[in-house]
């Protein structure tokens, strides 16, 4: 394995300077030599926000003008079933036994905030394969592998679901806050009402009267089966088992009432045009390639410091 060495990004409460916190190897001197490798951490904000430029450059780009015509037709269409739809899903998840309502259960609270919620049976067993903490389980085991195994690849998987994570997110949110569209089991009319451009406050009061189109769950988990998949062509159970779980998450969510069937479409193709482009920035083409150069960020918090220490393979 290559040699690791410490260099520290540690903001100290009491200082604004670049420090070096007792027990690290290095000196404040090493640290602004190697400011580099901290930008390069640093980077994630920006490249972010440029993948949302890369794809809405390619959104329309003539070649895929019928595609994001074809989108709009399938979500038409099923926006126009929608009602009989989850009417049938929701009475074969009750044949099965699921039920028809999120029994997801808060485990981890502080006071009366729920920290982390996790599944309590099979029906919340399927919907937390969306959840927000799954894909981010996956994202630290590849970075923790990449580190303990030296694999750069492992690594630059790991960075690209970082990455993933951010421009659906982003681009998640902007959407949910402007169509507004009510979640099944909160609809007060066939199909969900439309609040087109609602008030945030009112949105953020009652999430669920909102939010529901798109699936940000599909979202992400079509962006994290497209990162691993591109960065592990050789493995090809990855796409089969990746769409399989996916499909069982987009019954469930129609089973229990977080989403109607129209919300899938392009959940679906935005989770994978951003998947392909943090995997394509992760493999050097956008920049910002990650190999054995790259570092990894730790807390670095004592009695008397509080900040980061980035971890450099040289």
């Amino acid at each position: 394995m290559n040699r690791i060495t410490l260099l520290t990004a540690a903001l100290l409460l009491a200082s604004p300077n670049f420090t070096s916190p007792a027990g690290a190897a290095g000196t404040t001197e090493t640290a602004l030599q190697n400011a580099t490798d901290y930008q390069r951490l640093t980077a994630l904000p920006g490249n972010v926000f440029s993948d949302l430029k890369i794809y809405g450059k390619e959104t329309f780009r003539k070649e895929n003008i019928k595609p994001a015509l074809g989108i709009a037709a399938a979500t038409g269409i099923l926006i126009y079933y929608d009602q009989k739809i989850i009417d049938e899903m929701q009475r074969f998840g009750r044949k099965l036994g699921l039920g028809n309502e999120d029994r997801t259960t808060p485990y981890i609270k502080a006071g009366s905030l729920s920290l982390f919620r996790g599944p309590a049976d099979t029906g919340s067993t399927l919907y937390f394969l969306g959840d927000g903490w799954v894909h981010s389980s996956i994202l630290a085991g590849f970075y923790a592998y990449g580190y303990i195994a030296d694999s750069p690849r492992a690594v630059r998987t790991g960075y690209a679901l970082m990455e993933g994570l951010g421009t659906t997110a982003v681009i998640g949110q902007i959407l949910k806050r402007s169509t507004g569209r009510q979640s099944p089991f909160v609809a007060t009319a066939d199909r969900g009402v439309w609040h087109f451009f609602p008030n945030q406050s009112d949105y953020n009061k009652h999430v669920a009267f909102y939010d529901a189109f798109p699936s940000g769950h599909l979202m992400t988990a079509m962006m994290t089966v497209t990162v691993i998949s591109t960065n592990y062509p050789e493995y090809k159970a990855i796409k089969p088992v990746g769409y399989t779980l996916m499909s069982l998450l987009a019954f469930q969510m129609m089973n229990n009432g977080v989403h109607w069937a129209s919300d899938y479409p392009l959940a679906l193709s935005i989770g994978y045009s951003m998947g392909k482009i943090a995997a394509r920035r992760s493999q050097g083409e956008f920049g910002g390639g990650k190999g054995k150069d790259s570092a990894l960020i730790l807390p670095d918090i004592g009695p008397d410091r509080a900040g980061i220490i980035a971890m450099k393979r040289i």
